[in-house]
Protein backbone atom coordinates (compact mmCIF):
# COMPACT_ATOMS: atom_id res chain seq x y z
CA UNK A 1 0.00 0.00 0.00
CA UNK A 2 2.81 2.40 0.85
CA UNK A 3 4.36 1.71 -2.55
CA UNK A 4 1.12 2.63 -4.38
CA UNK A 5 0.77 5.86 -2.41
CA UNK A 6 4.42 6.67 -3.13
CA UNK A 7 3.94 6.07 -6.88
CA UNK A 8 0.82 8.25 -6.94
CA UNK A 9 2.62 11.08 -5.13
CA UNK A 10 5.64 10.79 -7.44
CA UNK A 11 3.40 10.92 -10.53
CA UNK A 12 1.47 13.91 -9.17
CA UNK A 13 4.63 15.86 -8.37
CA UNK A 14 6.22 14.98 -11.73
CA UNK A 15 3.08 16.09 -13.59
CA UNK A 16 3.11 19.45 -11.81
CA UNK A 17 6.82 19.96 -12.50
CA UNK A 18 6.49 19.03 -16.18
CA UNK A 19 3.44 21.19 -16.94
CA UNK A 20 4.00 24.58 -18.52
CA UNK A 21 2.45 27.75 -17.12
CA UNK A 22 0.78 30.19 -19.51
CA UNK A 23 -1.18 33.38 -19.16
CA UNK A 24 -4.95 33.02 -19.57
CA UNK A 25 -6.47 36.34 -20.54
CA UNK A 26 -9.13 37.64 -22.93
CA UNK A 27 -9.33 41.40 -23.15
CA UNK A 28 -9.61 44.43 -25.38
CA UNK A 29 -5.95 45.40 -25.34
CA UNK A 30 -2.60 43.94 -26.30
CA UNK A 31 -1.35 44.19 -22.71
CA UNK A 32 -2.34 41.87 -19.87
CA UNK A 33 -5.54 42.84 -18.09
CA UNK A 34 -6.05 42.94 -14.32
CA UNK A 35 -8.01 39.68 -14.67
CA UNK A 36 -5.09 37.78 -16.29
CA UNK A 37 -4.35 34.45 -14.60
CA UNK A 38 -1.33 32.18 -14.56
CA UNK A 39 -2.59 28.68 -15.38
CA UNK A 40 -0.98 25.24 -15.44
CA UNK A 41 -1.60 23.74 -18.87
CA UNK A 42 -3.06 20.24 -18.90
CA UNK A 43 -1.07 19.19 -21.98
CA UNK A 44 1.56 20.36 -24.42
CA UNK A 45 4.56 22.58 -23.92
CA UNK A 46 3.55 25.81 -25.70
CA UNK A 47 1.60 28.98 -24.94
CA UNK A 48 -0.45 30.97 -27.45
CA UNK A 49 -1.00 34.72 -27.83
CA UNK A 50 -3.34 35.86 -30.59
CA UNK A 51 -5.31 38.90 -31.61
CA UNK A 52 -6.73 40.79 -34.54
CA UNK A 53 -5.85 44.17 -35.97
CA UNK A 54 -9.46 45.24 -36.55
CA UNK A 55 -10.15 45.52 -32.82
CA UNK A 56 -7.74 45.74 -29.89
CA UNK A 57 -8.90 42.29 -28.72
CA UNK A 58 -6.31 39.71 -27.65
CA UNK A 59 -6.38 36.18 -26.24
CA UNK A 60 -3.72 34.37 -24.25
CA UNK A 61 -4.19 30.64 -23.62
CA UNK A 62 -2.34 27.33 -23.39
CA UNK A 63 -1.14 26.01 -26.74
CA UNK A 64 -2.90 22.69 -26.13
CA UNK A 65 -6.40 21.94 -24.90
CA UNK A 66 -8.15 18.76 -23.79
CA UNK A 67 -11.26 17.91 -25.82
CA UNK A 68 -13.59 14.90 -25.73
CA UNK A 69 -11.44 13.26 -28.43
CA UNK A 70 -8.15 13.88 -26.62
CA UNK A 71 -5.42 16.52 -26.84
CA UNK A 72 -5.73 19.26 -29.45
CA UNK A 73 -2.44 21.05 -30.09
CA UNK A 74 -3.01 24.62 -31.24
CA UNK A 75 0.77 25.06 -31.38
CA UNK A 76 3.21 22.41 -32.59
CA UNK A 77 6.39 24.52 -32.42
CA UNK A 78 7.61 28.06 -31.81
CA UNK A 79 6.27 30.36 -34.49
CA UNK A 80 5.03 33.88 -34.93
CA UNK A 81 2.96 35.52 -37.66
CA UNK A 82 1.90 39.11 -38.10
CA UNK A 83 -0.37 40.03 -41.01
CA UNK A 84 -3.07 42.55 -41.96
CA UNK A 85 -5.92 40.75 -40.21
CA UNK A 86 -4.09 39.83 -37.01
CA UNK A 87 -1.24 38.08 -35.31
CA UNK A 88 -0.36 35.00 -33.31
CA UNK A 89 2.60 33.73 -31.37
CA UNK A 90 3.29 30.17 -30.22
CA UNK A 91 6.12 30.00 -27.71
CA UNK A 92 7.76 27.57 -25.31
CA UNK A 93 8.51 28.43 -21.71
CA UNK A 94 6.59 29.44 -18.63
CA UNK A 95 4.49 32.59 -19.15
CA UNK A 96 6.10 33.24 -22.55
CA UNK A 97 2.80 34.57 -23.95
CA UNK A 98 3.13 37.88 -22.08
CA UNK A 99 4.05 39.89 -25.19
CA UNK A 100 4.06 39.35 -28.94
Amino acid sequence: MKRIVSLILTFTIASEVLSIQCWYDRNNAESLSDEAEQVDCACGDHCLFTGDNLTPRSIRICGCVITESGEEHLCQHDEQSIHEAGYFKCCQGDLCNTNL
